[in-house]
């Protein structure tokens, strides 16, 4: 099902260039488990690659007109080599190393013909360490939601027999009144359509005002 977006969302969108790139990121420091291989992060990349059906909004590009997104619509299946990457780094405890690399990543914009995040995995010539780099736009969701959606798709237990990583995890919502749900949807639906008619009367006279 598609899903519309919000006045924030589009925004975003819309106000997005290559010098200014709108998603969030996060940094996480992780460490090989005891005993593990040296082949660990590979691995898991490959065993995150399984999971190439996402939920929403992870599984879902964004439909434009003129350059302005109007909504979600989700994908059957997923990029799982653009979605997740693996990088190797002499040591990644070398913090300017690090943040350099780190750096030139997030000043890629990502692709808007396909859902917006990627997972970089970053392992290291040296030492147990190995970073998870996450860049999700802002289309998605604030940076503490995003955190909080990340968090749940850990487990405090070492072996768990039903992970799912961050975009194939669904996430249970509580459920409002039906009458409720019914006047939200009539009164977004208005906002949506007196929005995207503003944003495309200005987009008009942008173009106007080039001739």
């Amino acid at each position: 099902m598609n899903k519309k977006l919000t006045l924030l969302d589009r925004a975003f969108g819309i106000t997005e260039t290559d010098n200014n790139p709108k998603h969030v990121a996060g940094l996480q420091i992780l460490e090989r488990p005891e005993g593990a291989s040296d082949s660990y992060v590979d691995d898991l990349a490959l065993e995150l690659k399984e999971f190439n059906k996402g939920v929403a909004p992870f599984n879902c590009v964004t439909i434009r007109f003129l350059r302005i997104p109007l909504w979600l619509k989700p994908q059957k299946k997923l990029d799982m080599d653009y979605h997740v990457q693996v990088h190797q780094l002499d040591d990644v405890t070398d913090k300017k190393q690090l943040h350099e690399f780190v750096a030139k990543l997030h000043e890629e914009r990502l692709d808007i013909q396909k859902p917006l995040w990627q997972a970089h995995l970053i392992k290291s010539a040296k030492g147990n360490q190995f970073i998870l780099y996450t860049k999700v736009h802002h289309m998605y969701g604030d940076g503490y939601t995003l955190l909080k959606t990340l968090q749940s798709a850990y487990s405090e237990e070492p072996e768990v027999d039903n992970f799912k990583p961050l975009w194939a995890l669904q996430h249970t919502k509580k459920r409002r009144p039906q009458t409720t749900k019914r006047i939200q949807r009539f009164f977004i639906g208005v906002w949506s359509f007196l929005i995207t008619t503003k944003d495309f009367l200005w987009v008009c006279f942008r173009v106007l005002m080039k001739l």
